[in-house]
C-alpha cells in the first residue's frame, strides 16, 4: 500500500480529473509499478531518460502521463517534464502550405508529417542538458483555434529534467512495407487518396524524421486498445459527452455578456464525421495494434470499460557495456562525455571521472586513485578513456582489463602545450599520452592539427632519448589513429526564423554603448579561457587598432576566469568600458548560445587551440569567424577568414586582424558551412566506431593516409 502522502496526492488527482474513486486501485496496481520501472531505468542509465507513451484515442494516455509526472516529481524527487505529440503540431499556416505542396489531406493535423519533430528533439535536448538556472519552454497547441500557442505563453520547465514523458497516439509507430500501401484501407483513402500520395508521404515520414525522433526513447509504454472498432466507439462517445457539456455550458451562459465575454464556439462532430475523422488515423493505429505489443517495453491492456491491466514488462536485450574514464573532467571533457552518452543510447554507459584540479597529480596518479574502484573489477565490452588517463597503468593494475578493447580520445596532447606553461614543464604528462596511445586499440584526435602535433612531438622526444626506442612505434600508433571531432551541440545551430528575430540581440546588446546615428555597431564576441595561451594581449592590441581606425563596434568577452586574470583583460575592462556589453562567464549554456547567436563576428587570438570548438559553435550560431593562421584554424576555415600569424610581432598581427574585421562593416563574408561538425552528423560515425572497437576491428579499419583519418567529409 502507498503511504499517506502518496495516497493524498492520488486522491487529489482523482478528484481534479473527475475520475471514479476506484481509479485509486488502478494507480496502485498499474501506475506505481511503472514508476518503479522508470526510476530503476533512470538509476541504471545515470542520466535523463525519455519515456514514450503510446495509445490509440481514448486509452487514457494523458491521464497516465499526468499521474506519472505528479508522483515522480512530488514523491520520488525525480524532476519530470511531460508533453504530448499533439503539442508539436505544425501551425495551421504550415499545414496549409504542406497540403498545397503534397496532398490536401495534410491540412488535417494528427498523422505523421503534421508534427514539428525537429522542435520536439530540440525540446528534449534542452530538457536533458539544461543547467540549474536554465529554463525550457514546452510547446503548446490550442485545438480550439487549430494553431500553436504563441511562444510567450508556452509553459516553462526549470532546470534539468531527470525524466521526460512523451505521449501520443503514434509514439513509437513503425512504417509499413511499400506493398501494404498499394490498396486503400478505408473510404477516405479510396475517395480522397486514390493515388496513394498521402499515405506514402505519411509512411515515408515514419521511416525518416519520426524514426529518428522515436529513437530518443529509452522506454516505450503501450496502452493497448482491444480493437480498432472499440477505438471508434470510444471516440464517438467522447464526442457525445462533449456535445452534452457544450449544451450545458451554452444554457448556463445566457447572461455571458454581463460578465464581459462571449461563449466560445465549439465544433461538434456527428457520428458520420467522427467515422471520417478516425479514418485519417486508422492505418497507423491498426499497424500499432499489430506490431507494438511485442516491441513495447511495458504493455498495459485497456479493457472495453477503460480499466487497465497490470503492466507486463518485456525483458530487455543486453546492450554493450562501455566504461568511460575521464581523469581531468574539465568543462570541454565533461561536455563531450555527456553529449556522447546522450547520443548513443544503444550502449550501456558507466562513467568514472575526477575533478579538474591538481593537474600534475591527476595525469600521473589517476590509475592509483582508481586502484580500488569496484567498476574496474567488472567485465566491460569497451574502455573509452580521455587523454589524461594513464591507460597502461590501468591495465597493469587490473589484469581483467588487459584484453578489453580500449579507445583513447585525445582532446589535447601534452607535446603541443606551450613551453612557458609551468604545469607542463615535466616529461611525465607526455609519457602518459605516449604510453596510453601505444596501449590503446584505437586513438582518436579531435583535429588533424592535434594529431600532427602529437606525432611531431613524439618524434622529437625519441630524438632526445639516449637509446632503447622500439622500431615502428610511431607507425604503430599512426595505423590505429584517426580524426573525430568533438560534436557541436545541435542546439546552437540556428534556424532561419531565429536569425531574423532581432529581439534577443537587442535585449543582450542594447545596454552597450550608444549607437552612432544611422549606424549599428559591429558585434564582436571573444570566447575563450582567460589564460595567456588564448592571446588576451593580442585581443587588446586588436581592439586598440579597431579604435584607432574608428570602427564602430561592441565587444562581448566570454569565458572562464581563474584567480589570476591576465593583465591584458583587466586593461580591456577599463580601456574599453564604452565598448563592452559583457565581461565574464555566461551564467548558463542557454545564455552563452544567445550571445553567440546575436553577434556578427567571432574573434580568436589563440596561441594554443586543438579543435576551436568555441569558434565552431559561434559559426554554427551565425557568426563570421576571424581567426589566426596557426594551430587548428587553417584546417577549419578557408583563407578569407584567416589573418596572418605574425609570431611575436603583435602590432602587425593586430593590423591584419583589424583590417579583416573592418571589412565586415562594409560587406560581411558568407558563413562557412560547419554542419559536418554537428552532433547529428557525427553521431552515426561515433556509433560505428564504438561498434568496430568492440568487435576488435579498429586496427584494420583505418589507413595511414592523414586525410582518410577524418571522421567528417573533406
Amino acid at each position: 500500500m502507498p503511504d499517506r502522502e502518496i495516497t493524498a496526492t492520488i486522491d487529489d488527482l482523482i478528484e481534479e480529473e473527475g475520475l471514479p474513486s476506484h481509479y485509486a486501485a488502478t494507480v496502485e496496481q498499474t501506475i506505481l509499478p511503472m514508476i518503479e520501472h522508470i526510476v530503476s531505468l533512470r538509476r541504471a542509465k545515470n542520466r535523463t531518460v525519455v519515456v514514450g507513451i503510446n495509445g490509440a484515442q481514448g486509452t487514457g494516455k494523458s491521464t497516465l502521463a499526468l499521474f506519472l509526472r505528479a508522483l515522480l516529481c512530488d514523491h520520488w524527487r525525480c524532476p519530470t517534464a511531460s508533453f504530448s505529440l499533439d503539442d508539436l503540431y505544425l501551425t495551421r499556416a504550415e499545414r496549409r502550405a504542406l497540403a498545397e505542396q503534397v496532398h490536401p489531406l495534410l491540412v488535417t493535423r494528427g498523422v505523421p508529417g503534421t508534427h514539428d519533430v525537429k522542435l520536439g528533439r530540440r525540446v528534449i535536448d534542452q530538457l536533458r542538458t539544461a543547467g540549474p538556472g536554465d529554463q525550457t519552454r514546452i510547446p503548446a497547441f490550442d485545438k480550439s483555434c487549430d494553431d500553436r500557442v504563441p511562444l510567450a505563453e508556452w509553459p516553462v520547465f526549470d532546470g534539468r529534467a531527470e525524466v521526460i514523458l512523451l505521449e501520443g497516439w503514434c509514439v513509437g509507430a513503425l512504417p509499413e512495407g511499400d506493398e501494404a500501401l498499394a490498396e486503400p484501407l478505408n473510404t477516405l483513402e479510396a475517395e480522397e487518396d486514390p493515388s496513394g500520395t498521402w499515405r506514402r508521404y505519411v509512411n515515408q515520414c515514419l521511416k525518416d524524421t519520426y524514426h529518428e525522433f522515436f529513437g530518443e526513447l529509452d522506454s516505450l509504454i503501450m496502452l493497448e486498445a482491444p480493437s480498432m472498432s472499440r477505438v471508434l466507439e470510444w471516440r464517438t462517445l467522447q464526442e457525445h459527452k462533449l456535445a452534452e457539456k457544450t449544451d450545458r455550458a451554452r444554457n448556463s451562459a445566457l447572461n455571458e455578456k454581463a460578465f464581459g465575454g462571449a461563449a466560445q464556439a465549439v465544433r461538434i462532430m456527428n457520428d458520420q464525421a467522427v467515422i471520417r475523422f478516425i479514418m485519417h488515423y486508422e492505418r497507423v493505429t491498426r499497424s500499432c495494434l499489430q506490431h507494438l505489443p511485442s516491441r513495447a517495453d511495458v504493455l498495459i491492456e485497456v479493457a472495453g470499460d477503460h480499466s487497465l491491466s497490470r503492466p507486463h514488462f518485456r525483458a530487455q536485450p543486453q546492450k554493450p557495456r562501455v566504461l568511460l574514464l575521464s581523469a581531468y573532467d574539465a568543462g570541454s571533457h565533461r561536455n563531450w562525455r555527456e553529449q556522447l552518452v546522450l547520443s548513443q543510447p544503444e550502449f550501456e554507459w558507466h562513467v568514472l571521472s575526477l575533478s579538474p584540479r591538481f593537474f600534475r597529480w591527476r595525469i600521473r596518479g589517476n590509475a592509483l586513485t582508481w586502484l580500488n574502484e569496484p567498476l574496474l573489477k567488472e567485465h566491460w565490452d569497451l574502455l573509452l578513456v580521455t587523454s589524461m588517463v594513464d591507460l597502461a597503468s590501468i591495465r597493469g593494475f587490473h589484469p581483467n582489463l588487459a584484453h578489453t578493447p580500449a579507445l583513447l580520445y585525445m582532446h589535447e596532447n601534452q607535446f603541443a602545450y606551450p613551453a612557458s606553461d609551468e604545469q607542463h614543464n615535466s616529461v611525465d604528462p607526455q609519457m602518459v599520452n605516449l604510453y596510453s596511445a601505444i596501449a590503446a586499440e584505437g586513438v582518436l584526435f579531435n583535429s588533424d592539427w592535434n594529431r600532427r602535433s602529437f606525432f611531431d612531438g613524439v618524434e622529437k622526444l625519441f630524438q632526445r632519448l639516449p637509446d632503447g626506442i622500439p622500431e615502428g612505434a610511431l607507425e604503430l600508433i599512426a595505423a590505429k589513429s584517426r580524426v573525430l571531432p568533438v560534436p557541436v551541440d545541435d542546439r546552437v545551430f540556428r534556424q532561419e526564423a531565429e536569425r531574423e528575430n532581432p529581439e534577443a540581440a537587442e535585449r543582450l546588446w542594447g545596454n552597450g554603448p550608444e549607437f552612432r546615428s544611422g549606424l549599428s555597431p559591429l558585434r564582436i564576441v571573444w570566447a575563450a579561457r582567460w589564460e595567456y595561451d588564448k592571446g588576451p594581449d593580442r585581443l587588446l592590441a586588436i581592439l586598440q587598432e579597431l579604435e584607432r581606425r574608428t570602427v564602430n563596434f561592441q565587444v562581448c568577452i566570454l569565458g572562464e576566469s581563474f584567480r589570476k586574470v591576465p593583465e591584458a583583460l583587466t586593461t580591456i575592462q577599463h580601456q574599453f568600458a564604452h565598448r563592452l556589453v559583457q565581461f565574464g562567464y555566461a551564467p548558463s549554456r542557454t545564455e552563452y548560445y544567445q550571445w553567440l547567436g546575436s553577434a556578427d563576428v567571432i574573434l580568436s587570438t589563440a596561441l594554443h587551440e586543438f579543435q576551436g570548438l568555441a569558434v565552431l559553435e559561434a559559426v554554427a550560431a551565425g557568426c563570421v569567424p576571424i581567426v589566426p593562421g596557426r594551430e587548428v584554424y587553417p584546417e577549419l576555415f578557408p583563407p578569407e577568414y584567416v589573418y596572418p600569424d605574425c609570431g611575436d610581432d603583435i602590432p602587425a598581427e593586430a593590423a591584419y586582424a583589424a583590417a579583416l574585421i573592418e571589412r565586415q562593416t562594409v560587406q560581411r563574408l558568407a558563413l562557412p558551412d560547419v554542419q559536418r561538425f554537428s552532433r547529428d552528423a557525427l553521431t552515426p560515425i561515433y556509433k560505428a566506431l564504438l561498434l568496430d572497437a568492440i568487435d576488435n576491428r579498429v586496427m584494420k579499419t583505418y589507413s595511414l593516409h592523414p586525410r582518410s583519418h577524418m571522421g567528417y567529409p573533406d
